[in-house]
């Protein structure tokens, strides 16, 4: 099931973007056009206990509660990541393995793929939140025009990550997409929310909104374990599963377990 589809869904822009080419290309997918603030840098966010798509500065993000929450592949922490090349040995690395391929069964912002990428893995990802995915698809097309940047200082566009993306990302829930998978899959990948946050301390901010905005649809550990077998049944090689560090196995007797500072990833093979 396709979540954020169910009612149309506001797009909130500025009145000089509201008939533009550009909003088109998001009316295919049932999104209400709205103009929303005077200019392009002072669009409101959306009414509280609403949530909203909003393109502001050139950005689409999730307005939710007074919060703005948006990906960018460019800059920041995972621009960083990409110029420094991610090593397989890595936790994460060793986790997955010498394989080519990766299936990640929920991309969420797409942070976890983009470093399989710069491993040099080919990655397939399934995303069922249809505001989530458009956020991940507008930072995707904004890191592909930073790709022709001149610029060649400290700022300059990674060099480490190949400009033609070896990443097809799938508005699909994972469970549909494996019951339906014709092709070869060597490793699947599942990240699949804490289910018990950390009482000590809050998440981030992306998890913080992304756990209330789909409060009522993470699925439930039976859900869970069944997408897990689903997996091991078409996985060639491993099923890597990403867990809370204290967090018990989602299934018992993992093949070996890597763990870091905080999350921990289990390989069933």
């Amino acid at each position: 099931m396709i979540l954020g589809s169910e009612v149309p869904l506001l797009l909130l822009v500025a009145p000089e973007f509201a008939r533009s080419h550009w909003t088109y290309a998001y009316q295919e997918y049932g999104l209400r056009i709205l103009e929303f603030g005077a200019r392009e840098d002072q669009i409101e966010t959306a009414p509280p206990h609403q949530s909203a798509l909003i393109y502001k500065n050139n950005i689409l993000g999730i307005s939710w509660q007074g919060q703005f929450l948006s990906q960018d592949f460019c800059r920041g922490p995972l621009g960083f990541q990409a110029r420094r090349k991610v090593p397989r040995s890595s936790l994460l690395g060793k986790a997955l393995g010498s394989g080519a391929c990766i299936l990640d069964l929920a991309m969420g912002l797409g942070g976890d793929a983009w470093m399989m990428l710069n491993m040099g893995y080919r990655v397939e990802s399934c995303e069922r939140y249809l505001p989530v995915y458009l956020v991940v698809e507008d930072a995707v097309h904004r890191w592909l025009n930073y790709q022709n940047t001149k610029d060649t200082g400290p700022n300059a566009a990674p060099a480490s990550i190949p400009k033609k993306l070896s990443w097809v990302r799938h508005l699909v829930d994972a469970r549909d997409f494996l019951a339906n998978s014709k092709k070869p899959i060597e490793t699947v990948y599942m990240d699949l929310m804490f289910s018990k946050p950390n009482a000590k301390a809050l998440p981030n901010l992306a998890m913080q909104v992304l756990r209330n905005l789909l409060s009522h649809n993470i699925l439930s550990d039976t859900e869970n374990i069944s997408l897990f077998n689903l997996a091991r049944e078409v996985a060639s090689k491993r099923v890597v599963v990403k867990r809370a560090l204290r967090e018990p196995p989602l299934a018992p007797r993992p093949t070996h377990s890597f763990s870091g500072k905080s999350v921990r990833y289990d390989l069933y093979s």
